[in-house]
């Protein structure tokens, strides 16, 4: 996929999804909300090798249950405090890998 960007309300009819693979775009951001419709994610969000610079804060408010998020060769330099409140189940691991992070 080359996928630049996603429009702001793309997922908000959707609630359970059981995964979502995003990888190998060329995403640079999100927006804001881009989950709130979605309360469970049972196999997890790949973001994998795009361009994302920063994430939203709160981005992940509304998820409930997310198995498992790779965020792995991007550009990410810093996350926003309190980004993973509001998940209870987070048992798959976050991978983060090859970002800027300090």
């Amino acid at each position: 996929n080359k996928l630049e960007s996603l429009p702001a309300g793309i997922f908000n009819k959707v609630s359970v999804l059981r995964s979502l693979h995003l990888s190998n775009n060329k995403l640079e951001s999100l927006p804001a909300g881009i989950f709130e419709g979605i309360s469970k994610l049972d196999g997890g969000i790949s973001l994998d090798n795009n361009k994302l610079e920063s994430l939203p804060a709160g981005i992940f408010n509304k998820v409930s249950v997310l198995r498992s998020l790779h965020l792995s060769n991007n550009k990410l330099e810093s996350l926003p405090a309190g980004i993973f409140e509001g998940i209870s189940k987070l048992d798959g691991g976050i991978s983060l890998d090859n970002n800027k992070l300090e």
